[in-house]
Order: structure tokens, then C-alpha cells, then sequence
């Protein structure tokens, strides 16, 4: 603590994972892209060059998902079942040998399932981080060559490396879902529907219900998200124009009046900032509540029926 920390103090990331190899895979790609394109900029595909960079990550933690799902409808749908009903019914074909095989093999799938799960993370993660350091490489490669920005602003060069960046990042990590969980989907509607009849697919149309809220969150953190990122740039513009004026504003005593302009600027950035959480809040705190709901209506409904 009484020397400030080195770079010989922190350990050495892979080389994969380096800016320079991350932005350089990722240039080597745009550029196929474009050549596919012949030479047409705007019918090349960013998002293809990104996954043809890292697409080997993603497949393999989307794989992964797939079998921690199964294994998670394996153990919940069979093995539980199994041993609450060895439990509550005795007879004498289940014997202590039958226990403990099935708690045994009921242990093998809950270790696999963790093993997998955390297979996931770490090929979803690594995916995650290349993508957002790429992205940053290339643009700071691209600054770097540029005489001056043109018609961007700082601010708008700090967005697209901010918050564009973790937008990838955040769909790198969450990309293996979108593979399992349609899979998982039909698997439960089915198993529920053997098991129970149809009442369950009144929970299964209870969940779907709610989809066109969730969409309609999602669109709202969008637009906020979006004005937030507008509102971001021109604070950072009028912060440019200050600090490059300084001189003259206090010369003519404009201090108060360029201090109202930011903080006005500031309290619209944070009004928008505000609304984009409540909405992910609401998101967050519906989705724990919608199985409960659904399992809910399904049981009324098998028991209003007779079942």
C-alpha cells in the first residue's frame, strides 16, 4: 500500500484475449464480410464478422445450456418424482437398494448440470469479453486514423464504446438462452400436459400471456435508453465547448448561466436514467411471479374440472 500499483504488479491476460488480437480477428472478418458484399460497406454484415470471429464460443456455450436444461427437466420431472413417490408409497418391490440408486443417480445429474452451468458461463463470458474489447479496438483504431470526427462528437465516440459495447457484450452472454429455452419449452408443455392433461396448457398460455408485457418493458427501456445516450452526448458537447472556452466564460462572468445549461442537461439525462430502471425493475420483479401464477391457473382449472 505505500507504492501505487504497477504493471508488473497485475498478472497477463491469454493473448486471445488481447486487444490487439480480438480487434485484429474481428478487422480480418469485416473485411471478408465486405469482400462478400463486393465492396459495398452497407450490405456487409457486422454481425456476421462478429460471429464468424467468435460464433465457436457462443455455439458451445448455447450447446451447453441445452444439456443443463435437460438435465434440469431430468432431475425435476423424473428423479424427483421418483423419490417423493418411493418415499410416500413403500411397497415391497421398492427396497433400500432403489433408494439409493435413484438418490445416487439424482446426485450425478445435480453435478453434472453444475458442471455444465458453469461450462455455459465461461464460454458465454469469454465470447462476451472479446466481443466488447473488439469493438473497442476497432473504433479506437478508427480514431486514431482520423484527422478529425466530422460530424460525430466525443461524446457519441464514448457512446458506441460504452454503451453499444455492453449491449454486444450483454447479447454475447445471454445468446446460449435463446437456443435451450424454446427446446426446454416444448419439452415442459408436453411432460405437463401427459402428466396432468390439458389444464396445463392453460399455465403454458398464462406464461405466453405475459410476453407482450415484457416486450412492451423492453421497448420502453429501449426508447429511455436511448434519449439517456442522446442526452449523454449534448452534456458532453456543452462540457467540450466549456472547458475549451473556459477563458472567455470567466472573463464575461457566464459561469451561472453555462452551470444552469449542464445541470438542466443533467437532470433530463438522469429523469431518462430513472424511467429505464423502473421499467427493468418491473421486468425483473414479473418474472419470478409468472410460474406462480401459471401453476396457479393450471391447478384451479384441473380442480374446477374434477381432477
Amino acid at each position: 500500500f505505500r507504492t501505487p500499483l504497477q504493471n508488473t504488479d497485475l498478472w497477463s491476460i491469454h493473448p486471445q484475449d488481447s486487444a490487439e488480437t480480438t480487434g485484429g480477428r474481428l478487422k480480418e472478418k469485416w473485411l471478408e464480410q465486405i469482400q462478400k458484399a463486393d465492396g459495398d460497406v452497407k450490405k456487409a454484415s457486422l454481425g456476421r464478422a462478429f460471429f464468424a470471429a467468435y460464433g465457436r464460443s457462443i455455439i458451445i456455450a448455447a450447446t451447453s445450456i441445452f444439456f443443463y436444461q435437460m438435465l434440469q427437466f431430468v432431475g425435476s420431472a423424473i428423479f424427483v418424482f421418483q423419490l417423493v413417490d418411493y418415499v410416500e408409497q413403500p411397497s415391497e418391490r421398492t427396497t433400500l437398494r432403489h433408494g439409493l440408486i435413484l438418490a445416487f443417480a439424482f446426485l450425478i445429474n445435480e453435478l453434472l448440470r453444475s458442471i455444465i452451468f458453469s461450462v455455459h458461463w465461461f464460454f458465454a463470458l469469454k465470447a462476451a469479453v472479446r466481443f466488447r474489447a473488439s469493438l473497442n479496438m476497432v473504433v479506437f483504431d478508427k480514431v486514431m486514423r482520423l484527422r478529425n470526427l466530422g460530424k460525430m462528437t466525443v461524446g457519441q465516440v464514448v457512446n458506441l464504446c460504452v454503451n453499444d459495447g455492453h449491449r454486444l457484450f450483454e447479447c454475447a452472454r445471454f445468446a446460449g438462452f435463446m437456443v435451450g429455452a424454446p427446446i426446454m419449452s416444448v419439452a415442459v408443455i408436453t411432460y405437463t400436459t401427459i402428466l396432468i392433461g390439458w389444464p396445463a396448457l392453460l399455465g403454458c398460455a398464462t406464461v405466453l400471456l405475459f410476453y407482450p408485457i415484457q416486450f412492451a418493458f423492453g421497448k420502453q427501456i429501449g426508447v429511455y435508453r436511448s434519449l439517456a445516450v442522446k442526452a449523454t452526448d449534448t452534456r458532453v458537447r456543452k462540457m467540450n465547448e466549456i472547458l475549451n472556452y473556459v477563458k472567455l466564460i470567466k472573463m464575461y462572468a457566464w459561469e451561472g448561466a453555462f452551470a444552469r445549461q449542464i445541470a438542466s442537461i443533467r437532470a433530463n439525462e438522469r429523469k431518462y436514467l430513472e424511467r429505464s430502471q423502473f421499467f427493468t425493475a418491473l421486468a425483473f420483479a414479473i418474472t419470478p411471479i409468472v410460474p406462480v401464477i401459471a401453476t396457479a391457473v393450471t391447478f384451479t382449472a384441473k380442480t374446477l374440472t374434477g381432477g
